[in-house]
């Protein structure tokens, strides 16, 4: 087979292969799982947002921590300095 008989085959069987999706998600069946992988995908957002904001309130009560640590520190070289 030539490369330009194989490209014309490829272009073919993606067509048909289009062709077959697209009556698949037309159907009952394809709207299901269309409506089942939205909903998926909109827990896993959620979840997804969720999640990030509990990291960045625990990363700021780390970093708060970590400035009043570094206050103290100051504070008592101070101290013992002057």
């Amino acid at each position: 087979m030539k490369g330009s008989d194989r490209f014309l085959a490829g272009i073919l069987l993606g067509a048909a292969a289009g062709a077959v999706v697209a009556l698949f998600l037309k159907s009952d069946k394809g709207k299901e799982l269309v409506a089942s992988l939205k909903e998926h995908v909109e827990d896993l957002g959620s979840d997804i947002k969720t999640r990030y904001e509990a990291f960045e309130e625990e990363l700021e009560a780390l970093l708060q921590k970590g400035r009043s640590l570094v206050n103290e520190m100051e504070n008592e070289h101070k101290e013992t300095t002057t």
